[in-house]
């Protein structure tokens, strides 16, 4: 990756996402951000029963290495419904607050960036040369009261020099702010960079594999996974992720094999042992904007790829795409028929090459060295 336009500064992130987590655009930005600046990437803040209820999740997620430039902060336990409750939230922003007092090479910083609306008032008492707003996600359609988290991001877009978001979705979502740019999810070069050998556990799992990398969550469609491994037991359906402590959450059929998770620099093999990549979110208004990740990694990894409905998959044709689980095994079976010649392979990766992670972080550091020239 060339040096980037941002370099020498002091970065604060703001994260929804635990450094030690599902890895995604937030902690791999910050890494790259870390080669030339000193980032400070503040884990989301969280009670202690939340954090309780998701320790064996965190167990078995292996953790990324913290790179030399990047110090992680873990805030203390949090009161509960700091998301539902104004009073809550204030204490939470308190007590981020004094944390940050501590952190003192970085406050105040050069530059905040932030996920988290709810704990972006904490920047109001560290003022910075610009504030950053990289919108991922729809966060009120998590649940909770909508009108405070929506509230808190309006606040947020008011007050924001920059912001970036990850799907055209979210474009007309944030159109209070005052410069938007709509920055895609990708893939990472460098991990796809070489043919990685499929792992000894994936090899003894029945051909053809329709597979899945990812959170195992709320978002997936578990009724059609089910159903389409019901409607093809001769097909194997691997799922490889954490699962979220949600009772009943994974479909099941003797057929589906869940796996746990795997390290990120093994995600590509695992994908190299896939027939199809799948992306089987269900309809809701959270995956009515999600731009996911994971479709062009397995576009990277050479592999096609079925997904459920999904407006911003809607630019790749190559992607096919189903409204039903009738649909969604019919698009599987099509897949599996285009085979994975070398031929095959290249047009797959050659439609996910305009999206990689690098180009988008390129993007990203010219429209900030734009604002701090």
């Amino acid at each position: 990756m060339p040096t980037p336009a941002v370099t020498g500064l002091r970065i604060a992130c703001l994260s929804t996402s635990i450094w030690r987590g599902l890895w995604t655009r937030k902690q791999w930005t910050m890494r790259a951000l870390s080669r030339h600046n000193r980032v400070l990437y503040v884990d989301p803040q969280e009670s202690c029963t939340f954090r309780w209820r998701g320790r064996r999740q965190r167990r078995s997620v292996p953790m990324a290495p913290v790179p030399a430039g990047l110090t992680v902060l873990s805030p203390w336990p949090a009161l509960p419904f700091g998301q539902d409750r104004r009073a809550a939230q204030a204490i939470n922003t308190l007590m981020l607050r004094l944390q940050l007092s501590r952190a003192g090479e970085f406050m105040p910083p050069d530059i905040w960036w932030v996920y988290d609306p709810i704990a972006a008032s904490v920047t109001r008492h560290y003022p910075s040369r610009l504030l950053v707003y990289d919108c991922v996600d729809r966060h009120a359609a998590y649940g909770g009261r909508r009108r405070l988290m929506d509230g808190m991001e309006a606040t947020l877009l008011e007050r924001a020099d920059v912001v970036f978001v990850t799907a055209q979705g979210l474009v007309s979502h944030c159109r209070g702010a005052v410069e938007v740019h709509y920055v895609s999810n990708g893939f990472d070069e460098d991990l796809f960079a070489a043919p990685k050998a499929e792992p000894p556990r994936l090899r003894v799992i029945p051909r053809p594999r329709v597979g899945f990398i990812g959170g195992l969550a709320h978002w997936l469609d578990g009724d059609l996974l089910e159903a389409a491994a019901r409607a093809r037991p001769s097909w194997s359906f691997v799922l490889v992720g954490p699962i979220a402590e949600v009772k009943g959450l994974l479909p099941e059929a003797p057929n589906i094999h869940w796996l746990g998770p795997c390290a990120r620099n093994d995600v590509p093999a695992y994908m190299t042992g896939f027939d199809v990549g799948m992306v089987p979110f269900a309809a809701t208004p959270l995956t009515r904007t999600v731009n996911p990740l994971k479709a062009y990694e397995y576009l990277a990894a050479g592999i096609p790829v079925v997904s459920t409905r999904m407006p911003e998959l809607d630019h790749l044709p190559i992607i096919r795409q189903a409204s039903s689980p009738e649909e969604f095994v019919a698009e599987v079976q099509h897949a599996l028929a285009e085979g994975m010649s070398e031929e095959v392979r290249r047009l797959r990766r050659q439609a996910a090459a305009p999206f990689s992670l690098q180009r988008g972080f390129e993007t990203m550091c010219a429209v900030l060295a734009g604002k701090l020239a």
